[in-house]
């Protein structure tokens, strides 16, 4: 895999950070999600050239020898009824590259919709329906289970916020969903990020507007699920993801400050990562940015030269997107 150039960093497990240049002129980028295939990373994200022509459309790039290449409109925006939002990709082992995302007014409203590319993302077939009720993976991306299964960590935010998880046996063709998980503390929590332990637990770590990270487990496949409880991990009602890596620790890249004022969104910097072996137990370990701004919604990704790549968001207003790869041997085991 090419390697992006390198660059001076705060902290010697960071080994590459990098902007991405989509080439717009007035951008707005965001939620971007990355995912590596045979012919490289791959990434996705929704925006615009011009953030005064309206409407959010989804946007495509690869990473190519010189570069990201400069990004293609697969879904074009035609107003707020329009609107695309909060894609996932997903490689299927052996199989299609996957490319879930909403399309609606607002996060309320939005429908479920997703492509297929069976040459890596230089070409997506037509966009498909999800069925109404279900939404796909809201913001990461879903795990393959046992029996071939891909599980997916969804939420709606009907006025309360709800985690829900649904699954699809069948690559998208059809669909079933579980109940809204149990929240006793009224935490209201949504965007949940999977983690597959080996010993068959399924784990969720979930953004809140007001109560940092909460979790939940489950251990029959995602069937069912324990009520939400807290982490003790601060948020400011920001995006969060986390991988299992293959050394077998977790890894999460989360604002850790604190919301300012209830419900609403504090300040998303630093971004920061935090490892741990249980699930139950985080070291904090650094920051990818430390400087005021935004930094946020990251997608993290374990590649198979086991480094890890974070894409993220950058600028008020959503105005850019960057690139980091973190060696992960580097950073220290913790508890």
């Amino acid at each position: 895999m090419e390697r992006p150039p390198t660059t001076a960093t705060q902290a010697p497990w960071i080994q590459s950070q990098e902007t991405i240049d989509t080439g717009f002129r007035d951008p707005m980028c965001h939620a971007a999600t990355i995912d590596q295939t045979d012919r490289g990373l791959a990434l996705a994200f929704f925006g615009g050239p011009d953030r005064r022509s309206g409407g959010q459309a989804l946007w495509f790039t690869r990473r190519e020898a010189n570069g990201w290449a400069p990004p293609r409109c697969l879904v074009p925006g035609a107003g707020s009824g329009k609107a695309c939002w909060n894609p996932v990709l997903y490689q299927v082992p052996r199989g299609p590259l996957l490319l879930f995302f909403k399309e609606g007014e607002n996060c309320s409203g939005w429908s479920g919709r997703m492509m297929r590319s069976r040459d890596a993302g230089a070409t997506f077939g037509p966009v498909a329906a999800i069925p109404p009720g279900f939404w796909g993976p809201i913001r990461n991306r879903p795990v393959m289970l046992r029996d071939g299964s891909l599980l997916c960590p969804s939420s709606t935010e009907f006025g309360r916020w709800e985690v829900h998880f649904e699954r699809t046996p069948n690559l998208g063709r059809s669909w079933t969903r579980t109940a809204s998980v149990v929240d006793d503390w009224a935490f209201q929590a949504i965007q949940p990020t999977l983690l597959a332990w080996p010993s068959g637990l399924l784990h969720a770590l979930c953004r809140t507007k007001s109560s940092g990270i909460v979790q939940t487990f489950s251990d029959d496949d995602g069937k069912t699920w324990m009520p939400l409880e807290p982490t003790g991990l601060p948020n400011p009602n920001s995006a969060v993801d986390a991988v299992l890596l293959r050394d077998g620790r977790a890894l999460l890249v989360y604002n850790p400050s604190k919301v300012e004022k209830a419900e609403y969104a504090g300040p998303r910097t630093p971004l920061s990562v935090a490892v741990s072996r249980d699930g139950c137990t985080w070291l904090p370990v650094g920051s990818l940015e430390e400087e005021p701004g935004e930094f946020s919604y990251p997608c993290v990704l374990q590649t198979a030269d086991d480094l890890v790549h974070v894409a993220y968001t950058t600028g008020i207003g959503w105005r850019g997107l960057r690139h980091a790869v973190i060696d992960p041997t580097a950073i220290p085991h913790g508890r």
